[in-house]
């Protein structure tokens, strides 16, 4: 891949967490519930389990009758 790609990738990602994690602080801050800090986990799994239910669906449309 070259490099303009990875550094865009990495920007976005850095961008990610930052967002992620200042969202969680403003949730501990508010709630004193040490657990908001898994709130990135939570959310990186659950999209990651909806894009993969959807690449499924996707690909086995022909299967499915739809």
């Amino acid at each position: 891949m070259p490099t303009p790609f990875k550094f865009l990738g990495i920007a976005v990602l850095t961008a990610f967490l930052l967002i992620e994690l200042s969202r969680s602080y403003r949730m501990y801050k508010i709630t004193k519930w040490k657990e908001s800090f898994l709130t990135p986990i939570y959310d990186w799994l659950y999209m990651t389990l909806v894009i993969i239910g959807l690449l499924d669906a996707l690909l086995h449309k022909e299967k499915l009758g739809v």
